[in-house]
């Protein structure tokens, strides 16, 4: 089944990701990371490879490329 854009904003919007400029660590706060490893996920499930998500919210993927060569 497909998923709509709205069910997919309407799921990122109930994350609290504001941050907490007093928390003097990254992510500042615990709803950033779960977002992270979400966004992480999806970029699985629509084929980007070395999909990585570090311990500070960084999330890094590869495009693979549609042509031969290099």
């Amino acid at each position: 089944m497909t998923e709509k854009v709205t069910e997919r904003f309407l799921r990122y919007v109930r994350i609290d990701t504001k941050s907490d400029p007093r928390s003097g660590k990254t992510p500042s706060t615990p709803g950033q990371l779960i977002f992270a490893r979400m966004l992480g996920e999806e970029l699985k499930r629509i084929c980007m490879e070395e999909v990585e998500v570090d311990g500070n919210g960084y999330v890094m993927a590869t495009l693979p490329a549609n042509i031969d060569g290099n």
